[in-house]
């Protein structure tokens, strides 16, 4: 970027010595009133639209957590009582609930009309760009605001098993073709991988953010959107002040099952992906299992020990239970502490 101290080189990059004096003054007036309009105008707009409003709701999440799942139930909830209880499909609830890792949306969101619900992936902290540095597997400016969790206020955060998440996350890259085809568990922990952090540090990062009373942090378990659905969408909806009858809950239950997003996503597509994975595997999907406890059966997330402890039971629609708990590839310390203290592994 352009300061004051490099109009000098500037100036004689684009003047000549034949110039008369009245033209190489208008040159240097033009540069002088861009560069003012850039500092004072331009960047105090941009500055502006990137504040954070503290009524706003963030729903934020580790990759293949459950993010997406609670976008389109809070979508559904404002669909109840807004737009006549229309279906939304992946598409609508991104016009709706934007996401705020994919730039166009950082550049609109001053914009956005309530509900003021924005969806992003990155780890609290207090980053800035350039955030490829700062964080590392992102883009320069992903971490700027609005997507800067230091500022925000009202956090909703999806949290799931660390085994079913990173199970997920390795199939969605590979369906994307983003790693090679023979990437186990074991390579594809040891890859670098965004958001930037590994699931324990994104995770602990929310629950030490939870402790500090500046910030408002609802955590939702991914599990219990399956066990007890209506339960927690409930508690859910009056947090971030949706409607929250028992209408309302209902229908944006209903509406927001995997089996019938799944069905939505076939039928009408995804556009994203069609645009930056042109070349990804046919039979991709953003809504795949949805399962909870499926990386037991899961040949491609278990480590040859981890099969033969599984034994192929089917777990529980719940928490894990203790069986297998140490069955499973990459289970660092710090993720086994996590697993305990939330509730997935005793």
């Amino acid at each position: 970027p352009t300061t004051v101290l490099d109009l000098p080189k500037r100036v004689a990059r684009m003047t000549k010595p034949w110039m008369p004096t009245f033209v190489i003054g208008g040159i240097i007036a033009a540069m002088l009133a861009a560069f003012a309009v850039q500092e004072f105008v331009v960047k105090r707009l941009e500055e502006d639209m990137a504040r954070v409003r503290q009524s706003d709701v963030f729903i934020v999440s580790y990759p293949k957590s459950g993010n997406t799942w609670l976008r389109l139930i809070a979508g559904h909830l404002w669909a109840f009582e807004h737009i006549n209880s229309s279906q939304l499909d992946l598409h609508t609830v991104e016009d709706l609930i934007p996401d705020l890792e994919y730039g166009p949306n950082r550049r609109t969101y001053s914009s956005v009309p309530e509900p003021r619900i924005f969806k992003s992936h990155q780890p609290f902290g207090h980053a800035r760009p350039p955030c490829d540095v700062s964080i590392g597997e992102q883009e320069e400016f992903n971490c700027a605001c609005p997507n800067c969790p230091d500022e925000w206020r009202r956090i909703a955060y999806v949290v799931r098993d660390a085994r079913d998440t990173m199970c997920s996350y390795l199939h969605f890259k590979l369906k994307l073709k983003a790693v090679p085809d023979n990437t186990t568990m074991d390579d594809f922990l040891d890859m670098p991988m965004y958001p930037g952090v590994d699931w324990s540090e994104h995770v602990h990062s929310y629950l030490e953010a939870a402790e500090d009373p500046l910030y408002d942090v609802h955590l939702v378990h991914y599990e219990d959107l399956q066990a007890k659905p209506h339960a927690t969408v409930r508690k859910f909806a009056v947090w971030a002040g949706l409607p929250s009858s028992d209408e309302a809950i209902d229908f944006a239950v209903r509406s927001s099952q995997i089996d019938n997003m799944r069905q939505l996503e076939e039928k009408n597509g995804l556009k994203y992906f069609d645009r930056h994975y042109k070349d990804r595997d046919p039979t991709f999907r953003m809504m795949r299992r949805g399962k909870v406890g499926g990386w037991r059966d899961d040949p491609v997330c278990l480590s040859h020990a981890g099969r033969q402890g599984s034994g192929g039971s089917e777990p529980e629609q719940g928490r894990s239970d203790e069986a297998d708990d140490g069955e499973y590839n990459g289970l660092d310390p710090a993720s086994q502490y996590l697993l305990r203290k939330l509730g997935y592994m005793r």
